[in-house]
């Protein structure tokens, strides 16, 4: 995620430790850590395995906590396949 000028190092909640993962639905929730940051709006993007984006959308992150983001079913996912 970028935020207002920052970089922050999000943690991906998930089993992995490698931040990456096979998809199981077509539209997930995927969460994730925010450490405390003053940032106003955000950018989330999710990327395939081939290195290309499948999903953007702007947020306004916590000042601090957890984030839940709906991949929507015009993402396309596909079942099987690893994204990060």
């Amino acid at each position: 995620m970028t935020t207002n000028n920052e970089k922050l190092s999000l943690t991906t909640l998930m089993l992995t430790w490698n931040n990456e993962g096979q998809t199981v639905y077509e539209n997930p929730n995927l969460y994730v850590y925010v450490p405390q940051n003053t940032s106003k709006s955000g950018e989330f993007v999710l990327i395939d395995n081939l290195k290309n984006e499948v999903y953007q959308t702007n947020l306004i992150p916590p000042e601090q906590g957890i984030v839940q983001v709906t991949i929507p079913a015009s993402a396309a996912l596909k079942i099987g396949k690893k994204s990060q």
